[in-house]
């Protein structure tokens, strides 16, 4: 990110810079090579363009040692700061963590509120399918008089179930679309506690959209097919 955003196409390596303003009287440096993004101020960094100084060329008030093992790493411990003893007896070492406990603390917020969207968002998509399932049974069954009077005139149980589908169809795509919109206007308020995942990722309008489709196509065929097997009289006579 720092080479996009001040070099662009220009060859960096070699490249020399001053950190500061334009006045500023900090050495030249020159860069000798390139790494990826680091979250290092944390995973809510949303600025990753930095760079890295020796720490012979820099007063650092601390640091961080990070140590690759095979096994556990915390049995290292001992023999780690056993060394950093032998440099300098009055050197404390501190906050010895795992890498795995530096990310978990670092993104709890993330996790913990990532799992409450999950579980509520769980619930609200039962609810609407539940809902939807409801509302379309209902408005089916309530033609179940209009059913058997087209039964009764000739028309077949097929033709009767391609009415009702495509009239429930319509519908349930109208509202599809209105929910889509409204759901990708509002999306946008969460990229606050989201982390690494875009609001508008697909798969999951897709899921919903599949859910909520099947749910909708299920409610229109069930009750319609069930209509279609009743005697027509006795339809007419339901009121």
């Amino acid at each position: 990110s720092f080479v996009r955003k001040f070099f662009s196409d220009r060859e960096v390596i070699g490249a020399r810079i001053r950190i500061g303003a334009s006045t500023s009287t900090a050495p030249w440096r020159e860069i000798v090579g390139v790494v990826p993004d680091m979250h290092i101020n944390g995973v809510q960094n949303e600025n990753p363009d930095g760079l890295y100084i020796p720490l012979a060329q820099a007063d650092a008030r601390f640091m961080s040692l990070v140590v690759r093992a095979s096994g556990d790493p915390v049995s290292l411990t001992p023999g780690i700061r056993q060394a950093y003893l032998s440099v300098d007896p009055n050197m404390p070492i501190y906050n010895v963590r795992t890498m795995v406990d530096v990310i978990a603390l670092d993104s709890w917020f993330y996790q913990t509120f990532g799992t409450l969207f999950i579980a509520f968002g769980a619930v609200a998509l039962f609810m609407a399918a539940l809902g939807l399932y409801g509302v379309m049974a209902f408005s089916v069954n309530r033609r179940k008089q209009e059913i058997g009077v087209r039964m009764a005139l000739g028309a077949a149980p097929r033709d009767v179930m391609r009415l009702v589908l495509r009239q429930g169809m319509i519908q349930l795509s109208m509202g599809l679309v209105l929910g889509l919109l409204l759901a990708i206007g509002l999306a946008k308020t969460l990229t606050v506690v989201l982390f690494n995942v875009e609001p508008g990722d697909p798969t999951v309008y897709l899921l919903i959209v599949a859910t909520l489709f099947t749910t909708g196509t299920a409610a229109a065929f069930l009750p319609s097919l069930r209509a279609t097997k009743v005697d027509p009289l006795i339809a007419m006579r339901a009121e």
